[in-house]
């Protein structure tokens, strides 16, 4: 029996790595997040530009490689994309849809990356916007070309720009 103290370590390690994972769980849900999501109003006026693809991930603008500690945007799904004078609608596939209002857009670009997937330059959509006081980025991989998505969206944010390349 050369190999029962190995045994009997690995087996006691188990519940104590179980225990150190719930803690650092618990720890990350504590930070807090930017709130809830705006729905959209019932009357968004007219659709400026739209496009459809994959919503990838929403994180925190100075943390590109972290989520956003909002519930209901932790997952990838398909979603389409709808830009009003008065804001962004976003409609995921799954039934959560949420609104960015123009006051609160801080930009539109591309990038190359964000959580789990990286792609060829400008390749993902990213919007950049407050969620109550934290500012983030959704990122989408867009089905077609995003550009006039872009430009539409630059157009309705505070004080536009020229669209830039986001990190």
């Amino acid at each position: 029996m050369p190999n029962l103290p190995g045994v009997v370590i690995a087996i006691a390690s188990v519940p104590v790595i179980l225990v150190v994972l719930l803690l650092a769980i618990r720890a990350l849900g504590r930070r807090g997040g930017p709130g809830s999501l705006p729905a959209p109003p019932a009357e968004p006026g007219p659709v400026l530009a739209e496009a459809e693809g994959l919503y990838l991930a929403t994180s925190p603008r100075d943390r590109p490689l972290e989520r956003a500690r909002i519930p209901e945007l932790l997952y990838r799904d398909r979603a389409a994309l709808t830009v009003h004078p008065g804001g962004v609608r976003v409609q995921r596939r799954d039934g959560v849809t949420f609104w960015v209002p123009a006051e609160h857009i801080v930009g539109a670009g591309r990038a190359t990356f964000t959580i789990d997937r990286g792609v060829e330059p400008g390749g993902l959509t990213v919007l950049g916007w407050r969620a109550g006081d934290s500012a983030v980025e959704s990122s989408f991989r867009l089905d077609h070309d995003a550009t006039a998505l872009i430009e539409a969206i630059e157009s309705i944010r505070p004080s536009p720009s020229t669209p830039k390349e986001l990190p």
